[in-house]
């Protein structure tokens, strides 16, 4: 009778999900993303608990972390003369915390800790691509008109900038 019993699993605790992921996904990843892993790992287990049934985890779960984590605002620590404000987040950062979320509950199901992922149809959302401000014909002008007063590689970085749309950063 017990060998016609489902193949029922022990229910998984997000604690568990997580310690797992960080010891064996996470060290397999760039040193910035260990980094960000861990940070928001932590978040996860702040707003959750480490208790909560990842396979019970809900949309508004999710909800609840998203108010929560834009509560709490930027942690990271930032130059002397900005601490102690509170740095507010952009939805990328939260939809990019989201996506290690379905990234972990994905990879429980592939490693056997779940038997499927609770957020598999949820949607993360973001603002899109970012605001990235591109001066207008005449600023371009006027800025081309003052190059010659600064070392030559100003003007050759404006017009190269200019001439691929590429940012400065990016050349």
């Amino acid at each position: 009778a017990e060998l016609r019993q489902p193949d029922r699993r022990e229910a998984v605790s997000v604690g568990t999900l997580f310690d797992s992921y960080e010891r064996t996904v996470t060290p397999t990843k760039a040193l910035s993303t260990q980094g960000h892993d861990r940070a928001t790992i932590e978040h996860f287990r702040r707003i959750f608990g480490n208790a909560q049934r990842a396979d019970e985890l809900t949309t508004r779960d999710v909800a609840r972390f998203e108010v929560e984590r834009r509560r709490a605002g930027d942690l990271r620590s930032r130059k002397k003369s900005a601490r102690g404000k509170h740095h507010p987040l952009k939805s990328r950062t939260i939809a990019y915390d989201l996506r290690l979320l379905k990234a972990i509950l994905t990879w429980g199901v592939s490693a056997g800790f779940l038997e499927r992922n609770p957020l598999a149809t949820y949607k993360v959302l973001d603002d899109g691509t970012p605001h990235r401000p591109v001066f207008t014909e005449s600023q371009y002008r006027a800025l081309l008109v003052t190059a010659d007063s600064f070392p030559w590689q100003f003007g050759c970085l404006l017009a190269l900038c200019h001439e691929t749309g590429h940012r400065l950063n990016a050349v």
